[in-house]
Parts: C-alpha cells; structure tokens; sequence
C-alpha cells in the first residue's frame, strides 16, 4: 500500500511537473506575441509620421483585411487606403506622435488586439498646428509567419 500511494506521489508530480512546463511555454509564447504586436502597432504611429503612406500600407494583409475605420466610415481596398493617407499627407509638413500606452489580446496564436493611444502633433503646410489624442484599435493576423494589419478603427479628439 505504501509503494502503491508513492507511485501515486510520483506520477501527480510529474503531472504537475509538466503543466507547469506547459503554462512556461504558453506564457513566453504569449510574451513574443505581445512583443511582436507592440512593435507592429509602434510601426503604424511611425509611418503615419514618416508621411510616407506606402510605407502605412505595406503593413496591411493582402488576404484578411477587413479595413479601416475612419470618419468616412469602413474602407478595406488599399489602392483606396494609399490615395486617402497621400491625400491626408499632402497637406502636412510635418506629423510626430508620442505612443502614451498599448495593450495588447492575444486570443490565439494567429490574432491579437491592440489599443493604443498616442499623443500627435502636426504642423500643416500652412503653418497652423494641431494637437491631438488619437486612439486606435488594431486587429492583427499572422500571414506567411508575420504580423499584419486586418483592421484598424480610428477615434481622434483634438486637444483644448
């Protein structure tokens, strides 16, 4: 009887032993993916500052965009997102954004959530400048084993 409850002892440790492995394994894997994601979503801010719109839109998926949300309302063909960003951009001298926090969900291993919120500056060709808090919600799928950008909804509040 007591060989049988020490066979017992060991097998529940190993068990034990090997969801512990597991969540270990689960845990970094979600801390890649948030990683990752973060900096796909810093990626956005910086190439909407960069002015340069082919650069915003190489980051979106070929195959799973859903499109963007705008005050225009939902747009996912992308010749049509790169003449809107150059249209936004011709106007605009300069653009620097300050990434003020990004949470990231990460319900499987192919899509992730990201809200952000940004503190932006744009100094226009006109010389008027503009403050403004922009939040975003980015979906991200993989495709071909990177990050791309499905969907993204825009809210912007101009500063007082």
């Amino acid at each position: 009887m007591k060989s049988m409850r020490v066979a017992v002892g060991i097998i529940l440790l190993f068990c034990a032993a090997s969801v512990q492995v597991q969540t270990m394994a689960a845990d970094q894997k979600g801390a890649a993916v948030e990683k990752a994601v973060k900096a796909k979503v810093n990626q956005v801010y910086s190439t909407l500052d960069s002015l340069k719109a082919e650069a915003y839109i190489k980051l979106w998926s070929r195959d799973k965009i859903m499109g963007e949300l705008g005050a225009k309302g939902l747009e996912n063909n992308l010749d049509t997102l790169l003449k809107n960003q150059t249209d936004i951009n011709a106007s605009i001298k300069s653009r620097k954004s300050k990434v003020l926090g990004i949470e990231i969900h990460n319900p499987n291993p192919e899509i992730a959530f990201a809200f952000s919120e940004a503190a932006v500056r744009i100094e226009f060709k006109n010389g008027n400048i503009r403050s403004l808090n922009a939040a975003f919600i980015t979906v991200w799928a993989k495709e071909s084993g990177e990050w791309k950008l499905v969907h993204i909804a825009r809210a912007v509040e101009a500063k007082q």
